[in-house]
């Protein structure tokens, strides 16, 4: 059956404030071909098709430049046989996100321009002193959100990866399976040496090291005697088999010569101009295409203004993180059809995408000291510290001080279950602009509290079938489940 595609041109005069619509319609059998033919190979008159209607066809497309989606293009374009694109809503990083001191500024001074930033629907349970609506963070360009996050690095609880083996059958996700591909990745010149080389790999595209081993930060201590002194062992917590039990860990981070080293820096840069990977900045994908038999067949994605279409051979691959992969599937049609027909979305594939979003909540606890203790850049930065940066990519600038270490324990919930832990404790120091309420000539740091195994279940759905970044519910629900609420309070408690 032939299939109407309609591409919508938009073209707007500054001038006249005047918006032209210019829809151009044709008819073509070429998806419902594309459903009979082999996976490896595109028939004559079909390639003839394509090249006439300037439709360009790769093995891969990865929608998503983000944390994953770097990574992604760098293996898949390991092998020169395969053709692989690379799609990014954003472009290049902003060069301001390179300097680990200014990460906690950038999110305030640079929100707009290096993230995306949303709004959670109204929390009856959170997010209180800010009308029940708390902002939500995704990295904006390539790199995604290890452009603006803290550079900590920490792959998860080994229980979490044996736990998506056992839900979804696939042995593939057990922790035994992946941490070669971990250790595959990683240059490690961390904290913990000598290396555990049944954990951690050198020689791989991302450089982990520590900042404590320069300046550090002067209460790192401090907290790590308390943390004993409460009974907590010193464990790594990327080695999986001290991460099961829990305790106190120092942070490892991915900074690179006093410069953020995030997932673009490793994984993207340095292959970017490999002649089988094409990557298309400031393109926004808005429908995945469908053949009869529901497979994905490409995408269509708008650029400078005009629409465009991309046919994969083999995948196409959505890492547009959690709430930017949900999105695209429902605008796709797929996704719970009820909410799709409300907003006028034709339901392709009735699946109940965004029906279970879990978030984990964080809370902390704020002190002043009586002393000057901390290095905050905005007040502590002096001509030295830059002539050391720009020409050594040494000294304070080059360091992440906000915070350096954590601690992670089990709740009652988790040691009754055997389970793992659930709880993430850690502190960070707060300039006085931080908070309206702080004084500027003051040192501050919290105490914070992030709830890990939550157990709320929230909900992502789109308002509007139109691509409005506004048109998002977001409810991540938390404290829903009354054991989340508990158990952060006996994560305040141990403090």
């Amino acid at each position: 059956m032939d299939r109407n595609l309609v591409l919508v041109a938009l073209n707007a005069f500054s001038s006249s404030s005047v918006l032209l619509l210019v829809f151009f319609t044709y008819q073509t059998n070429f998806l419902d071909y594309l459903s009979t033919i082999q996976e490896a190979k595109l028939n004559q008159e079909i390639a003839m098709k394509m090249q006439e209607w300037n439709i360009e066809v790769f093995d891969y497309i990865i929608v998503g430049g983000g944390t994953a989606g770097c990574v992604v293009a760098n293996r898949l374009s390991e092998n020169p046989k395969n053709k692989v694109l690379l799609l990014e809503r954003g472009g290049d990083p902003n060069p301001l996100t390179l300097i680990p001191a200014l990460t906690s500024s950038n999110l305030v001074a640079e929100s707009k321009t290096i993230a995306y930033v949303g709004q959670t629907s109204t929390q009856s349970k959170a997010c209180l002193n800010q009308g029940g609506n708390c902002s939500v963070f995704a990295g904006r360009g390539l790199g995604g959100s290890t452009n603006i996050n803290g550079m900590v690095y920490i792959r998860g609880s080994p229980q979490i990866f044996d736990l998506w083996s056992e839900i979804t059958k696939d042995d593939i996700w057990a922790y035994k399976n992946v941490l070669k591909y971990f250790k595959k990745s990683e240059d490690y010149d961390g904290y913990y040496q000598p290396i555990d080389t049944n954990y951690h790999g050198t020689g791989g595209e991302w450089y982990i090291g520590n900042t404590e081993r320069q300046e550090g930060n002067p209460a790192t201590q401090y907290f790590f005697n308390a943390a004993e002194n409460s009974g907590f062992s010193l464990i790594d917590i990327n080695n999986g088999a001290e991460a099961r039990t829990g305790g106190y860990s120092h942070m490892d981070f991915y900074i690179k010569s006093g410069q953020r080293f995030g997932t673009y820096s490793a994984f993207l840069e340095p292959v970017i101009n490999r002649t089988n990977l094409n990557v298309y900045r400031y393109s926004r994908v808005f429908e995945i295409t469908l053949n009869k038999a529901k497979r994905a067949t490409g995408v269509l994605y708008i650029q400078n203004g005009v629409v465009k279409e991309v046919v994969a051979r083999k995948e196409v691959i959505l890492s547009a993180g959690a709430l930017g992969s949900a999105e695209l599937l429902m605008r796709s049609g797929i996704g719970p059809s009820e909410v799709l027909e409300s907003i006028g979305i034709p339901a392709r594939i009735n699946l109940p995408v965004g029906k279970t979003l879990i978030d984990q909540p964080s809370a902390g606890l704020v002190f002043s000291i009586n002393k000057t203790l901390f290095y905050y850049p905005q007040r502590d930065t002096t001509l030295t510290d830059i002539y050391d940066y720009v020409n050594n990519g040494s000294g304070n600038i080059g360091n992440e001080f906000s915070s350096a270490g954590y601690i992670f324990a089990q709740s009652s919930f988790a040691r009754n279950t055997d389970g793992f832990p659930d709880l993430e404790l850690f502190y960070s120091t707060l300039f006085g602009t931080s908070l309206p309420s702080l004084s500027p000539d003051v040192d501050y740091f919290s105490c914070n509290v992030g709830v890990v195994g939550v157990k709320s279940i929230g909900e992502f759905r789109l308002l509007t079938r139109y691509m409005d970044d506004k048109g998002l519910f977001i409810n991540p629900n938390y404290f829903g489940n009354p054991e989340d609420l508990q158990a952060m309070i006996e994560g305040i408690n141990c403090f």
